[in-house]
């Protein structure tokens, strides 16, 4: 297995094109090497620069260039208009975002890229190839960095399939430093995947200039999003959870069912617990407080009668990561259900992890819970990626395998669509559901890209587990 590993590592490391920064007169700029392929439309794609500005620079007549030829590309587009008006004597009153936005309002409105419902990758692509860089520690990783970058290659093959030319270059990068030769490739890429851990994050995205850096396994990673405006978190905080989770049980409460939140008595309540309860205050849903110790035993059902109803649905949100609490208050609620109480109960995802509880008692409970990742195997998409992974690899995928593959679809797909202004625009797309994980992007004021995608999980009484559409 390793060894065909390698070799997918050995086949995926290809060539990029070199950026040599320099200057000349008052306009800062770079040098871009014409690529046997390339035309002068293609190259002004890439870096969202017009033909007639590429032309103005290099000072050529006809909108022409020749594979290896060296053409000068402005590094600010705004400080070139500055330039060139103070030149002819006139003043600058178009900046390059102007000629964006009246571009923008230019665009008719059936011009924004369709996404394909079936997978969530966009469709009708406008980039004739992506270039696109992953960053991986592949050198001393564990299996699970392996199982990401076969992810990765699998969406590729598939978004090949449908047209869509990524040239993906797969560095093994341990996160200690960006050489000067890679911080060149970084320049001239239209995104980056990768690293992992949020130290390598934080260089690659201060070395790579304008090119999007994309976060894609470390959730902890969200706090370079504050401060960093290259930069999208692709894992959704479980921030996110907890404000999705309060959303949830205000838009299903109906007037007069009974809100009920239940805490532990004497324990400190997590920030994620904090999180949540502020996200129910805000959404101002009237509640009644149920506090307890779990040592109270089964005299505390009496508790539970004084602030339940037997004639309406009780919705209970209980404000415990403990296992052993909230195995406690599952028990107690299936009693009352066993009493006539009709009872829905709403968690963040940790409580799937919790061992001692009985699967039958959250199908009992009617569980409502708020998950960053949730594989549904009934859906057709996802049976045709096992199968085909398992084709390729003669192995499971794991999670991290899902992960590749939702993260490398999404972002090339969208790259491929928008240009290098995908960064941009993507947060205006809204919803993306891929095969374990949703796309949801937000952009924060002074910073970058994250991902606010939760999915709605139920467990039915049937003992069916369906994602809530």
């Amino acid at each position: 297995m390793k060894t065909v590993k390698r070799i997918f590592l050995i086949c995926a490391l290809w060539l990029m094109a070199v950026a040599i920064p320099a200057r000349a007169q008052d306009i800062d700029y770079f040098i871009h090497t014409v690529r046997w392929y390339e035309g002068i439309k293609d190259i002004s794609k890439k870096y969202d620069v017009p033909v007639e500005v590429i032309m103005d620079m290099n000072g050529l007549e006809k909108p022409k260039v020749k594979s290896r030829q060296k053409i000068k590309i402005p590094a600010n587009l705004d400080q070139y208009y500055r330039v060139k008006a103070a030149q002819n004597g006139t003043q600058s009153t178009v900046s390059a975002s102007d000629e964006q936005d009246q571009a923008d309002k230019k665009e008719p409105e059936n011009k924004e890229p369709e996404k394909d419902e079936d997978d969530g990758f966009f469709l009708f692509g406008h980039k004739d190839k992506v270039d696109a860089i992953l960053l991986l520690p592949l050198g001393n990783a564990s299996d699970n960095y392996y199982d990401f970058y076969s992810g990765a290659l699998l969406a590729a093959k598939d978004l090949g399939e449908r047209g869509i030319n990524a040239d993906i270059t797969v560095i093994d990068f341990n996160g200690t430093s960006v050489p000067e030769s890679l911080a060149e490739k970084l320049h001239n890429s239209d995104i980056v995947i990768g690293p992992v851990a949020e130290k390598g994050l934080k260089l690659v995205a201060e070395a790579a200039g304008k090119t999007a850096v994309v976060s894609p396994l470390d959730p902890r990673a969200i706090a370079l999003a504050d401060s960093t405006s290259n930069f999208v978190q692709a894992p959704a905080a479980s921030a996110a959870q907890y404000t999705e989770l309060a959303s949830w049980l205000a838009e299903e409460t109906r007037y007069g069912e009974n809100v009920v939140l239940v805490s532990e008595t004497g324990a400190e309540e997590s920030a994620g617990m904090k999180a949540l309860r502020k996200a129910l205050e805000d959404s101002r849903i009237g509640y009644k407080n149920l506090n307890y110790s779990i040592l109270e035993g089964r005299n505390i059902l009496k508790r539970y009668e004084q602030v339940m109803s037997a004639d309406t649905c009780n919705r209970i949100v209980v404000l415990s990561e403990k296992e052993a609490f909230v195995n406690d208050v599952v028990r107690n609620l299936n009693l009352m259900i066993y009493n006539k109480y009709s009872v829905v109960l709403y968690s963040a995802s940790k409580i799937r992890s919790f061992d001692t509880i009985d699967i039958e008692n959250l199908h009992a409970v009617n569980l409502h819970v708020c998950c960053s990742y949730f594989i549904d195997y009934d859906d057709p998409r996802v049976k045709k990626f096992i199968l085909s992974y398992r084709a390729l690899f003669n192995t499971e995928p794991t999670q991290f395998a899902f992960q590749g593959y939702d993260v490398t679809g999404y972002f090339l797909s969208a790259c491929n669509n928008y240009g290098r202004s995908w960064y941009k625009k993507i947060a205006r797309s809204g919803n993306s559901r891929m095969l374990q994980a949703d796309f949801r992007f937000s952009k924060l004021d002074d910073g970058g890209l994250v991902n606010t995608g939760i999915r709605r999980i139920i467990y039915e009484p049937d003992y069916s587990i369906k994602i809530q559409h």
